[in-house]
């Protein structure tokens, strides 16, 4: 189990809490699911595909866009559509704490964590707001980037642009799709690093040599954020060894069952 995506009760009973309570049931909905979702990061920054959103908790695009925008106003949470990522400005200090020291290892733990979305605008906001009590270094990621108010991202869409004609959304997509942030393939000490901080279960040498015979590719294209990918292996992981370890019991006790049926048959062939 992952040391972050906690739900603190400030989160019911915070102002923020009852701001989200006015704004309905699925801007709750929604926050509780970018505190919590598989894709997260301890960072608050993270890829996250408005359609994923959507097929995880149940909802319409747009929808969705007028619930992130609401969280927007609420600074929970702030989407940008050119690179489909998302930051959470309070979750590294309510996951993480209000400080870390400069010899701390999660130091380089959230570079690494950022430089997976080295290509979105909130990586340059989050350093900005956590250098001092995180004592984040000058180089990192965030190193030569502007801050989003320097790079204005792109706006939500308007109901009025959400009645656009189907092809003209599924090309948006592809668009939007291209500019998804990458990053290097990671070095398989970096996966067991990253396996050991975020407590995942399976073997980190099984994920690794799975994608790079692969290429470091999945059925619908390039691995976009292998954190991610590792955190779904491990939940798989967790689902199928259960089920094994009741298969293997169920196994042999049958194995017993028919050795006993074979002894009373012999005991039956003596006597007669």
């Amino acid at each position: 189990m992952r040391r972050y995506s906690c739900v603190r009760p400030q989160f019911w009973t915070g102002s923020t809490g009852r701001a989200l309570r006015e704004a309905g049931r699925d801007a709750q909905v929604v926050a509780l699911y970018l505190i919590t979702c598989p894709a997260g990061s301890m960072t608050g920054v993270f890829y996250l595909p408005l359609p994923t959103l959507c097929h995880e908790v149940g909802i319409s695009r747009q929808k969705a866009r007028a619930v992130l925008a609401r969280l927007a106003q609420e600074d929970f949470a702030h989407y940008d559509g050119a690179t489909q990522t998302i930051w959470l400005p309070e979750m590294a200090r309510f996951q993480i704490g209000e400080s870390l020291a400069p010899t701390d290892k999660q130091v380089k733990g959230l570079a690494r964590e950022l430089e997976a979305v080295k290509g979105s605008p909130f990586v340059r906001a989050f350093y900005e707001k956590y250098r001092a009590v995180f004592h984040l270094p000058e180089e990192g990621p965030w190193k030569g980037l502007r801050s989003p108010s320097e790079a204005p991202s792109e706006p939500l869409r308007s109901q009025e642009q959400e009645q656009e004609p189907e092809q003209e959304k599924e090309h948006e997509h592809e668009r939007e799709g291209n500019r998804a942030p990458r990053r290097a393939h990671p070095k398989l000490d970096e996966v067991k690093s990253f396996w050991s901080e975020a407590n995942l279960k399976g073997l980190p040498e099984a994920f690794f040599n799975h994608f790079e015979a692969n290429g470091w590719r999945t059925r619908t294209g390039p691995l976009r954020n292998w954190q991610a990918a590792a955190r779904n292996w491990s939940l798989r992981e967790r689902d199928i060894r259960a089920p094994q370890r009741q298969h293997h019991s169920d196994d042999h006790e049958q194995a017993k069952q028919y050795q006993k049926l074979e002894e009373e048959a012999e005991s039956r062939c003596k006597t007669s």
